[in-house]
């Protein structure tokens, strides 16, 4: 009978410990697809934002290159018209006009430049917010640990000084165990 006793104590500590293992399999399992999903989810967001800035990069390259072949007409159309109106090259008026044309184009220059530089910060500032996102997302899930098999060996052996103990209560005593008194 405390044979019997001592193999259900071990069989429940068993089924115990598989029981949380299987717990905790699970749920490590849920974690792992949640670490997944957010690196995916980040790598789909940091591809978007790189189209996005490559599309307002293209943009913005167009608008320079423009605003680069406006300023270079300005000045042609001014040195044409100054000839034509028999303004001599070299003379201040045409010298002023082409100055003016020149450094409105550096302007335009200039702002297309900080336009980049500022589309690439936002950039940079999106991308930390999905990392960081990405980041919480699987801090929020961290993975578990399992049962301690330790724990099981000294619930099963528990189990069984129990059943040694009722069918032969002196047993322990046979063994000379030190005295820590």
């Amino acid at each position: 009978m405390c044979t019997i006793m001592a193999a259900l104590g071990a069989a429940s500590s068993v089924a115990q410990f598989a029981g949380q293992q299987q717990a905790t399999d699970a749920y490590n399992a849920q974690a792992a697809a949640a670490h997944r999903d957010a690196g995916i989810a980040a790598s789909n967001k940091y591809a978007d934002e790189q189209r996005k800035l490559i599309y307002d990069s293209r943009s913005n390259q167009q608008k320079g290159y423009e605003a680069a072949l406006r300023g270079r007409a300005a000045v042609a159309t001014g040195t044409a018209s100054a000839g034509s109106a028999g303004i001599a090259a070299g003379s201040l008026t045409l010298d002023q006009l082409i100055a003016a044309s020149k450094q409105k184009a550096a302007e335009n220059e200039a702002r297309i430049q900080t336009r980049r530089e500022d589309m690439e910060e936002a950039y940079r500032g999106r991308v930390k917010t999905y990392e960081a996102e990405a980041q919480q997302r699987i801090n929020s899930m961290p993975f578990k640990e399992g049962p301690n098999p330790l724990g099981l060996a000294i619930n099963i052996a528990g189990a069984a000084a129990g059943g040694m103990n009722t069918s032969n209560p002196g047993w322990a005593s046979s063994f000379n165990f030190p005295s820590f008194r």
